[in-house]
């Protein structure tokens, strides 16, 4: 989920599709804490840390939608 766009580090951010399960959205997360380690300046950090949270909550909306039953009333 992380990309190069014109030589800047972009995530690009989208609803949980199917199949995407928590386990891999804190994946994500920890991928974006590790690339936050590595860049220079406090801003970017922070800024990757933003997203590393924003695929936590992901990883809550997924955790959500796996435990969710669906009943049809007659």
């Amino acid at each position: 989920m992380l990309h190069l766009s014109k030589g800047r580090l972009v995530s690009g951010m989208v609803d949980n599709p199917k199949g995407y399960t928590p386990e891999y959205w804190r994946a994500q997360a920890a991928e974006a804490r590790s690339v936050a380690n590595g860049l220079a300046t406090e801003r970017n950090r922070r800024q990757m840390l933003a997203v590393a949270e924003n695929y936590e909550r992901l990883a809550d909306e997924a955790e959500l939608e796996k435990g969710r039953v669906f009943t049809r009333s007659a």
